[in-house]
């Protein structure tokens, strides 16, 4: 496709928003081109789906970002290439590659050129739309070295190494993965921001039908547990809900809501020594003293 010897499928939040995931992983099972989802994006393909790669961006895994940063041509559907996918400045994103984005808002297109990141074709459309009329004309070529590399990336850089297990305390990497293997097709997973947000969109391993619920790009502290009641009472099933101890006590009343209704709430709550992330910004950003249990983790 385009001659691209090294392409990236991104796929974000509005392939669902338009309900089209099916025709989003029949694309790249047509073209042969590998999937980095955004974080939004992170429930539309499962993980051991070959051409899988990973999250990237701030809250994405090593190899997410080396395959994104070393491709020649990215297809970005459904996202808005925000600084949460891009980092800044936003020129040094996707050095080598050609971009082609979809998003059915024409100004997140246009942004870019007070920006300084060429968008080489711009496509502002429906994410089903683009699908329904782009997936009878692809064709799919071979980028076996381009996946061999993906893999090698993934192999040298795992989110968990052996070290990770043999910690005396509990390394939040594990705990994902753990949890990951815990839950069923079909379940649904919640999560507040900060540090409960990066771990999972690093390290969980999601399943066909899975959904993830989060506010994204909002990333309201309390926003986990209210989510989770009203997951639950859309969808009649067991809701999965991890969040850290400063997110839990903005909304620690809704625990009076989950009791009283009886309803199928878990909930992983992260011992963060109390709003871990927020130091975590003092420190690196403004000379705080790390006088405190730190997120570790965030970002790549």
């Amino acid at each position: 496709m385009f001659n691209a010897k090294r392409p990236v499928l991104i796929f974000g939040a509005g392939i669902r928003l338009a309900g089209a995931m099916e025709h989003a992983v029949a694309f790249a099972h047509a073209s042969g081109i590998p999937v980095a989802p955004t974080w939004g994006g992170l429930d539309i393909m499962p993980h051991d789906d070959p051409l899988f790669i990973g999250s990237f961006g701030t809250h994405g895994t090593r190899y997410g970002n080396f395959s994104v940063a070393n491709a020649d041509l990215l297809i970005a559907v459904g996202s808005r290439l925000d600084s949460k996918s891009t980092g800044t400045p936003v020129s040094s994103f996707a050095r080598c590659a050609r971009i082609i984005m979809v998003d059915i808002d024409q100004h997140e297109i246009d942004k870019f050129q007070h920006m300084g990141l060429k968008v080489e074709g711009g496509c502002s459309e429906d994410a089903k739309a683009f699908f329904t009329r782009a997936l009878p004309n692809v064709k799919h070529d071979d980028y076996a070295p381009w996946l061999a590399q993906i893999a090698d990336w993934k192999r040298r850089y795992p989110i968990c190494p052996q070290s990770y297990y043999q910690e005396e305390r509990v390394n939040p990497y594990v705990l994902v993965k753990a949890l990951s293997g815990l839950m069923r097709d079909g379940d649904t997973l919640c999560s507040d921001t900060g540090c409960a947000v990066a771990w999972l969109a690093q390290a969980f391993e999601f399943k066909r039908g899975q959904r993830f619920i989060h506010a994204w790009n909002q990333t309201p502290m309390g926003y986990g547990l209210p989510a989770a009641v009203g997951a639950h009472y859309a969808s009649g099933k067991r809701i999965v809900l991890v969040t850290g101890d400063g997110s839990l006590m903005m909304s620690v009343g809704e625990l009076a809501t989950v009791g009283g209704h009886q309803l199928p709430i878990k909930i992983i709550l992260l011992n963060n020594g109390g709003h871990a992330m927020c130091r975590q910004t003092q420190r690196e950003w403004f000379g705080a003293k790390a006088d405190y249990p730190v997120c570790r983790g965030n970002g790549s």
